[in-house]
């Protein structure tokens, strides 16, 4: 049965080769329009690649245009992110800063009510206790108390509302008095410190 199989392929090879080669012959055999046919075929090929080779051009290009696109949005976004950002920490700085401004005077109270004389000390004790807590939760904050006494007038930190005579061993341009406490809040000065100062 084997042998069967094998002559019987070997035949169809014959056969399949005979048709090729008559094919063959035909084809050699084509007529002059047909060769005018086929050329016309290859200069359509032709001019079929180079339009391929014009779009792939400007798909190129257009995805460099797009890609430069993006690569700029991008970037813009990052400024817009870090700029929005910083804005939103300095706006938040602000709010803390103008809120601290407005309570200050509440620890300026407390502490007048502190030093001021009173026959019950456990109300001067209770009085103390809360400026006490009232600056601790300021310095918790980051809020600083200016240093002013004893040191020289700097117009950065110090408002001058008085003038004291000089007494001995005190330079002029000293801060003498502390009338109103100074504040600052990082670098930024809250409150100024309002001060005697030597002449």
């Amino acid at each position: 049965m084997e042998e069967k199989n094998v002559e019987q392929i070997n035949e169809e090879v014959l056969e399949e080769k005979d048709k090729t080669s008559e094919e063959t012959e035909e084809v050699r055999s084509e007529d002059s329009p047909e060769k005018k046919s086929r050329k016309n075929k290859k200069d359509k090929i032709k001019e079929l690649e180079e339009v391929i080779g014009k779009l792939e051009e400007q798909y190129k290009k257009k995805s460099d245009e797009l890609n430069d696109r993006l690569l700029r949005t991008t970037a813009e976004y990052e400024n817009y992110r870090r700029r929005t950002e910083k804005e939103k920490i300095e706006a938040s700085g602000r709010g803390k800063m103008a809120a601290i401004e407005k309570i200050l005077p509440v620890l300026d109270t407390l502490q007048l009510a502190a030093n001021a004389e009173c026959e019950n000390e456990n109300y001067k004790k209770g009085v103390l206790m809360t400026a006490e807590m009232f600056r601790k939760a300021l310095a918790d904050m980051g809020v600083e108390e200016i240093e002013a006494l004893g040191k020289p007038f700097d117009p950065n930190l110090h408002a001058a509302i008085a003038q004291d005579e000089a007494g001995e061993g005190v330079e002029s341009g000293t801060v003498t008095r502390v009338l109103v406490k100074g504040y600052r809040l990082d670098s930024k000065i809250i409150r100024y410190a309002q001060v005697a100062v030597a002449m």
